[in-house]
């Protein structure tokens, strides 16, 4: 059998779902720059490089567990971590703020309405990013998952 966890085939097609998304919206250099305006460039580069770094070493993570290799697992956990740490500058107010302007015609809003749609929406991506890097921290350190990766002594080469 190709695939020896269905489990495991699952969350690598998640992985690769969300990071494609994700990075299908970061690879607009334009379009990522004007969501960062008020940063300054070098700053928006480094931001862009570490964006599509992340992004891209989680796919082909979410490829290489279906491998059971360890170190993809440990890459993932490392990202997930990495992730949950830096959700509030990864999802900036301000970045909200420039969506809104061209988004949404300001002028029929209240400044009250138009800040509960940026918070709303800010709250709902930091939950969906905790939550999703919490499920994958504690899918990859199950000790059933764990087992599958971690080969005994006497078989690694």
């Amino acid at each position: 059998m190709l695939f020896k966890n269905k489990d495991i085939l699952f969350c690598s097609f998640l992985i690769v779902l969300v990071s494609a998304f994700e990075l299908f919206w970061i690879l607009d250099f334009k379009r990522y720059s004007f969501l960062f305006y008020n940063y300054p460039k070098n700053i928006i580069l480094i931001r862009y490089i570490v964006s599509i770094i992340l992004r891209v070493s989680l796919i082909i993570s979410a490829f290489g567990i279906l491998s059971y290799k360890n170190i993809f697992r440990k890459i993932i956990i490392f990202i997930s971590l990495f992730n949950i740490f830096f959700v509030f500058f990864k999802h900036p107010v301000s970045c909200f703020d420039n969506i809104l302007r061209t988004t949404i015609p300001l002028n029929r809003y209240s400044l009250l309405e138009l800040n509960i749609i940026k918070f709303s929406a800010l709250f709902i991506n930091y939950l969906f990013d905790i939550f999703f890097y919490i499920f994958l921290i504690y899918y990859f350190n199950k000790p059933d998952v764990k087992k599958i990766f971690i080969k005994p002594l006497k078989n690694r080469r």
